[in-house]
């Protein structure tokens, strides 16, 4: 996926990059909830932007308008591992379980509690493994901050 954005900041290798939240963005959510661009919501604004810490190998500038490049693959990998793993986990766990219990009360409480857990496990993991693999760069200068 390639977003357009403005490099805010540049340290030794890295620019944070603010770009506008796009609708596969919105669809994602990646960026927010696991961290795989290391992005935040900037909330209140009529199009909201999202602040990006992205590799600068193209030597960006304050102030330069810059393509950025993230994973497509690696990103949707995230987003499967996040959403559809603790659910298939815990419909295998509820069916391994059901017939321990006398009480189905019980029963659905420990597979919903479980699915949390498996949830936040699965954020966890992922999040981990997106800072380590999934890194946006700016793979291009669009056009160049006139402050020079």
């Amino acid at each position: 996926m390639n977003v357009i954005g403005k490099v805010t900041k540049v340290n030794e290798n890295k620019a944070t990059v603010v770009v506008q939240r796009t609708s596969a963005c919105g669809s994602c959510h990646s960026c927010a909830q696991n961290g795989s661009c290391h992005a935040q919501l900037t909330f209140g604004k009529q199009n909201q932007t999202l602040t990006i810490e992205a590799l600068n190998e193209q030597k960006a500038h304050v102030g330069d308008t810059v393509e950025i490049s993230s994973p497509t693959t690696k990103t949707l990998f995230t987003m499967l591992v996040v959403f559809v793993v603790p659910i298939i986990l815990t419909v295998v766990l509820y069916f391994a379980i059901q017939n321990l219990f006398l009480s189905e009360n019980t029963l659905i409480l420990l597979v919903v509690f479980s699915f949390i857990v498996l949830f936040a496990v699965c954020l966890f993991a992922t999040n981990l493994y997106a800072k380590r693999h999934i890194s946006p760069t700016i793979v291009k200068i669009l056009q160049e901050s006139k402050t020079e």
